[in-house]
């Protein structure tokens, strides 16, 4: 079996440097081109068995952008939606720290933009959240599609790259060593029972 993870193309909020986690934002323009132009090249190299997606806009016209382009059905799974951020939704990366410190939590956070240590924003959802629903969804898609050879899903740079930790076995804070591109695509194959990265972020797109 071979997974072919496809982050979803440019939003406004990528633009601007915001955080967006469950907000359910549209792609620009250059967002659905960049899916349009994802969707036919892949179209040219592979034909995927299923293709899942999150939910929520951005990421569900990526993936009708890839699967119209080889009549492949899609399967909307909310588990794939990226980390909810709480109160930080919404709020610009150059204003985190602020919004953090009025809830008394910056110094557990970290320094950077996204949690060091993996914490929930308040109202939001930790790492250790985000990793319990992609898991699950992962052993659906064993069960479900271990005749498969060609598998793709669909979502956002954060539950793509935590998928990633996972099937490798790393820690998810590894996660932020695998950035992901708009419409960035990363291919996994499973041998035996190990996955293998066999090639990240991959850009289809010139727009």
């Amino acid at each position: 079996m071979r997974l072919w993870l496809i982050r979803h193309g440019e939003t406004d909020h990528n633009i601007k440097g915001v955080f967006q986690g469950q907000l359910d934002t549209p792609l620009t323009e250059r967002g659905v081109e960049q899916a349009a132009q994802t969707g036919r090249a892949l179209a040219e190299i592979v034909r995927f068995d299923r293709v899942y997606a999150s939910d929520l806009e951005r990421a569900l016209r990526t993936a009708h952008a890839v699967g119209e382009a080889q009549s492949a059905e899609i399967r909307p799974d909310p588990r794939l939606r990226e980390l909810h951020y709480g109160v930080l939704q919404g709020v610009a990366y150059t204003d985190f720290r602020t919004v953090l410190e009025e809830h008394g939590i910056h110094a557990e956070w970290g320094p950077g933009v996204f949690s060091q240590t993996g914490i929930a924003a308040p109202g939001g959802e930790s790492l250790d959240d985000l990793v319990a629903r992609l898991e699950a969804f992962l052993e659906d898609v064993r069960r479900h599609d271990g005749d498969a050879t060609d598998i793709a899903a669909v979502a956002h740079g954060g539950s793509l790259r935590t998928i990633i930790t996972i099937l490798l076995g790393l820690p998810p804070l590894d996660r932020d060593k695998f950035a992901m591109s708009n419409c960035g695509v990363t291919q996994l194959s499973l041998n035996g029972d190990r996955w293998r990265l066999e090639f990240h972020n991959r850009v289809y797109w010139n727009c």
